[in-house]
């Protein structure tokens, strides 16, 4: 991972993650640096490179990935499989430099600030996304993600209530 992010040699907040997670689990699944390295990881990396396809395959039936800017309503279904595949890339940080090329603001698609720090909050939000890793990888999710962005646009009370 230090080839895609940035971070130096040490990911001291997956570290401490990773030792918070085996601390509390230490009954039940000791090893969890090694377990992450051997097993989880390695899910992650796949479904990181299942990107294309996954995203080829979205495409055709249903267009485009869209970038949803402020100011203006716009809905986007994501398949679960597909969702995954993102965050996946997201936690490699194989989004960093093109994200650097996005011409306006945006929230930084990159897991390397939360890979590297160490405190409580973060290590926090970094558990919770190895969890979520560890179960959605051990059983494919079904389904989907629909993003509604209605950010600075108001709705009629009409269209608020049939909204979903």
């Amino acid at each position: 991972m230090d080839k895609y992010c940035q971070v130096g040699p040490d990911f001291f907040g997956l570290d401490r993650a990773l030792s918070v997670m085996e601390d509390k689990e230490r009954n039940a699944a000791p090893g969890m640096n090694l377990r992450f390295i051997e097993q989880t990881l390695p899910k992650i990396v796949q479904k990181a490179l299942d990107l294309p396809t996954l995203h080829a395959q979205h495409a055709a039936q249903a267009g485009p990935l869209l970038i949803l800017v402020a100011g203006a309503r716009a809905r986007q279904v994501i398949p679960r499989d597909l969702g995954v595949s993102l965050l996946a890339n997201m936690f490699l940080c194989t989004f960093d430099s093109l994200f650097r090329t996005v011409p306006y603001r945006m929230c930084d698609p990159s897991f390397r600030h939360l890979l590297a720090n160490p405190k409580p909050h973060e290590v926090a939000k970094l558990c919770m996304f190895l969890n979520f890793f560890e179960r959605a990888l051990e059983t494919p999710l079904s389904g989907r993600i629909v993003i509604d962005r209605v950010v600075g646009v108001s709705l009629s009370e009409e269209e608020w209530l049939q909204s979903r």
